[in-house]
């Protein structure tokens, strides 16, 4: 009995702990500064960490309902850490962007 409780458990925080990954992404979507909240380090070494548990439940203990699990935190990391790239770059390259022109050709002279 608290076998197959554990094992529903398991399979209902699994997939809610996916679900958790969308707020994260969608804030830092929505950052302004490049996503600085987001820590690269830590992101990586969950989707490594996620990569593994995804490899061990496929490939040695041969549990599908494990298995989906990692899918979704594979993929839930992945997608928090690539928009935090994709933000960080882009604010890089507004950083280092040069100035619109002057608004007025008469003083594009005085530039």
């Amino acid at each position: 009995m608290l076998v197959h409780v554990l094992t529903l458990l398991y399979g209902v925080s699994g997939f809610a702990l996916v679900a958790c990954y969308i707020p994260q992404a969608l804030s830092a979507w929505r950052d302004q500064n490049g996503a600085q909240a987001v820590s690269i380090v830590t992101w990586s070494f969950w989707l490594v960490c996620a990569t593994v548990a995804l490899a061990y439940a496929a490939l040695v203990v041969k549990d599908l309902a494990f298995a989906a699990t990692n899918v979704g935190n594979v993929a839930g990391c992945a997608t928090v850490l690539s928009v935090a790239l994709i933000k960080r770059r882009e604010a890089r390259h507004a950083r280092l962007r040069p100035p619109p022109a002057l608004e007025n050709p008469e003083l594009e002279q005085f530039a």
